[in-house]
């Protein structure tokens, strides 16, 4: 028994193993040798982006303007210029057509003189209107004559009105002859050259605002 316990010691302390941190030793006898190390593993690291994200959603529409007006001349004439490009964007009042103005100048002119020569008549209806009422509160002329020249006057005073009105009207239809933008927008196209002749409501190009 006592035999035994010294051959197991001697065998053990052929066998030596020992742990530190640069490698493993075995003792074996009275050789002692270094376990080869191990290479640690090769790490791959890649740094992280960072960056603001939205959540957002992609949906198929269609827009559509928010005014669409069509432009059509008021009056009808020869057509002297266009003023905009297909597709150009146009302020409220830009010009975008010029129709000829000198038919409507003509009629502007005589309207003038229509309304100077109701002026005219006015005065004069007045003058003999007053006259006559001093003439019949000295009893020179009759209620009747009176009455005659009192309404002269007042067909006069309705004369001139209805000459002032269609001077307004003339000059009217003369401001249409400059056809201008009545919204800001974009303008689709123009449906007719220079030198044709356009009616009244004619076809128009699309101001889509």
């Amino acid at each position: 028994m006592h035999s035994l316990n010294k051959r197991q010691l001697a065998l053990a302390a052929t066998v030596v193993m020992v742990i530190g941190t640069g490698g493993t030793l075995w003792h074996h006898g009275s050789e002692v040798r270094a376990a080869p190390a191990v290479t640690p593993p090769t790490v791959k690291f890649k740094p992280a982006l960072e960056r603001s994200l939205s959540d957002t959603q992609d949906y198929t529409g269609r827009l559509e303007a928010v005014d669409v007006v069509d432009v059509r001349p008021k009056v009808p004439g020869t057509l002297l210029a266009v003023h905009f490009k297909d597709g150009q964007r146009v302020r409220q009042g830009d010009p975008l057509f010029t129709i000829d103005p000198a038919p409507y100048e003509t009629q502007v002119r005589q309207a003038q003189g229509n309304v100077a020569m109701a002026e005219e008549r006015q005065r004069h209806a007045r003058l003999e209107q007053a006259r006559g009422q001093r003439l019949m509160e000295s009893n020179a002329i009759a209620r009747r004559e009176f009455d005659a020249l009192d309404n002269a006057a007042r067909e006069a005073a309705a004369a001139l009105k209805a000459a002032q009105a269609t001077l307004a009207y003339a000059q009217l239809q003369l401001s249409y002859t400059k056809v201008q933008a009545p919204i800001a927008g974009r303008v689709s196209r123009a449906e007719i050259t220079v030198g044709n002749v356009v009616g009244a409501g004619g076809r128009p190009p699309y101001l889509r605002g």
